[in-house]
């Protein structure tokens, strides 16, 4: 619950976590009526945050939620949950195409622009005078991706 109270009670975001607001549903058992159900839930949200978890590569769901989000509104990032600060985020293969929520020196989440995205906007050795990254809660409220603007 960590995380979730972060989002929710910290930051004031609305957060539909299926195993929190659905717990009767059986996300191990893929039908119609549960895609209908979650896509109905997306629908309706902003923005969507992939916790990248250890067992997150187990989910049936993942990958046709990033999907579908991805086309739908195209605001997603990812928010790696590693077990201690020493642990490095070695991320997985198509999440490079999302920004990562990192924290701060002031101990704030943050979005911040993909290293593929930065390199295709500057140049090397040039100064720019723009924001690479953007406070979690503007970016998961915002009604289009800050990093958009960039592109």
């Amino acid at each position: 619950m960590g995380v979730y109270a972060i989002l929710t009670e910290d930051l004031g975001l609305t957060v539909f976590c299926d195993w929190i607001d659905s717990p009767d549903t059986d996300r191990a058992n893929v039908t119609p009526e549960n895609a209908h159900y979650v896509r109905e839930k997306m629908k309706h949200s902003d923005s969507l945050l992939f916790l990248d978890t250890q067992n997150a590569d187990q989910s049936k769901w993942i990958c046709w939620e990033l999907g579908w989000f991805d086309a739908a509104k195209g605001k997603v990032g990812v928010l790696p949950v590693v077990r201690s600060g020493n642990d490095p985020y070695r991320g997985r293969e198509f999440l490079g195409l999302y920004p990562v929520v990192e924290i701060d020196a002031m101990q704030k989440l943050k979005v911040s622009a993909t290293p593929k995205l930065l390199r295709r906007i500057t140049r090397p050795g040039q100064v720019y005078g723009l924001a690479t990254s953007f406070p979690l809660k503007l970016w998961a409220s915002a009604s289009r991706d800050p990093l958009s603007y960039l592109r």
